[in-house]
């Protein structure tokens, strides 16, 4: 709903009139017939004095004890913010929650099937059939963003369109998933079909510079007795024989060295306390 200033230069929101702040360049919106205030500026001033939000005005929940934030003349024109979206009973939802499945309006409105249908997304988002806007990067990823699957069509997700660069990334076997080179054998489904798993007993690393771990994993060779987990079932950091620490450096109970600067300074570097 909005006022017009006496001077026809400029619409306002409603509820600025009698808000205690001038407007309008000719004060129209504060004349003196205008309600003592009480409410600070920025709130909605109920009939009876009380104040509330003005985002709550017209979403057909009375939050003014005299409910006059839900005044049929008050909420006749009622419109929404711009990033806002304007149920059937005038109640105002953000734009992202319409077809989402749930019933935000209390009129069940942001889910109608008709206005789903006609609903049109904003650049660089994907329209699914049932209506709701995602991102367009979730499209063929593997996972049922939309709800009803829409955003995974498997031919087109299996088509040239996403498939996958051979030299940085496998490609999935049962599926259009692409996972990084460096997750196959690494002990995780990644793939979600355990392809990236499979045949890993037969993977060699490479004989010049790499550790093949027990789960199959290849690492950088000087990644081996570093005191990190490289591997991820610690497999690197076995048989390990202590290098000599320098004079600059502090030897752990676990036998790892760390700065002697690391002593007492209330962080756990040893990892063992020590």
């Amino acid at each position: 709903t909005q006022f017009l200033c006496a001077d026809t230069e400029r619409c306002i929101p409603i509820w600025w009139k009698c808000d205690g702040q001038r407007d309008c360049r000719d004060g129209s919106d504060e004349p003196p017939t205008c309600p003592h205030r009480y409410c600070p500026v920025g709130q909605f001033q109920c009939n009876d004095g009380n104040c509330t939000s003005p985002h709550f005005l017209c979403n057909t929940q009375p939050d003014c004890h005299d409910r006059s934030d839900e005044d049929p003349v008050l909420c006749a024109n009622h419109q929404c913010e711009t990033h806002q979206w304007q149920c059937a009973n005038k109640r105002c939802i953000p734009e992202a929650w319409q077809c989402d499945r749930e019933d935000d309006c209390g009129d069940n409105s942001d889910e109608d099937s008709t206005h789903c249908a006609s609903r049109t997304c904003p650049p660089g988002q994907f329209k699914c059939d049932n209506g709701r806007c995602i991102p367009q990067s979730w499209k063929c990823d593997v996972d049922d963003d939309c709800g009803d699957n829409s955003d995974e069509p498997f031919h087109e997700c299996m088509g040239p369109a996403y498939r996958c660069d051979n030299h940085t990334e496998f490609s999935c076997r049962t599926n259009y998933r692409c996972i990084p080179m460096w997750a196959v054998c690494n002990g995780n489904d990644d793939c979600r079909d355990n392809s990236d798993e499979q045949g890993c007993e037969e993977m060699t690393c490479s004989p010049l510079g790499d550790f093949r771990c027990d789960n199959h994993r290849c690492i950088p060779l000087r990644w081996k007795c570093d005191g990190d987990n490289d591997c991820g079932d610690n497999s690197d950091e076995h048989n390990c024989s202590p290098r000599e620490c320098t004079e600059s450096e502090y030897r752990c109970d676990n036998l790892r060295c760390i700065p002697s600067r690391w002593i007492c300074d209330h962080d756990d570097d040893c990892e063992d306390n020590s």
